[in-house]
């Protein structure tokens, strides 16, 4: 038995990580299920003590985004943020930790999906640029709640 919690910024794991992508399949999505629960617990206790929440995740279908639509039962706001092949392998180049080769296959998916909230290409920005386009679209990316109306 295995007790398994993955962050963005790091692992939790003592034993037994599975990688998304590796084998076995159905542990490796167990994983990801349980750090989404985890996530969402967590951000939905900030919230109740009213802080801005922001979750950073991978989110490339339709189906992931409705995982965390039904778990936070919030309101969101929902940016795509996306560069260009050669600026997010410029980028993984200069990280201790390279993994843009892995997940290269996944632009397909992200191009194919008529994402909702708001698409960013931030090829050409600095962090600076990207967090002020993504404060002025703000009202542009707000999908509602289940059940809510738009």
């Amino acid at each position: 038995m295995s007790t398994s919690t993955r962050t963005t910024s790091g692992s939790f794991i003592i034993s037994g990580l599975v990688l998304p992508g590796d084998e076995p399949g159905d542990e490796s999505e167990r994983q990801l299920a349980l750090r989404r629960h985890n996530i969402m617990a967590l951000a939905r206790n900030f919230a109740a003590a009213d802080f801005d929440v922001v979750v950073s995740d991978v989110v490339l279908w339709p189906g992931l985004l409705d995982v965390y639509l039904a778990g936070l039962a919030t309101e969101l706001r929902f940016f795509l943020l996306t560069a260009s092949p050669e600026v997010i392998s410029a980028r993984d180049a200069g990280r201790h930790k390279n993994v843009a080769d892995l997940w290269a296959h996944l632009r397909a998916d992200q191009d194919a999906w008529d994402s909702p909230g708001l698409r960013l290409d931030t090829s050409i920005w600095t962090l600076d640029e990207t967090v002020t386009a993504i404060r002025q679209g703000w009202s542009d990316a707000l999908h509602p709640a289940p059940g809510r109306p738009a």
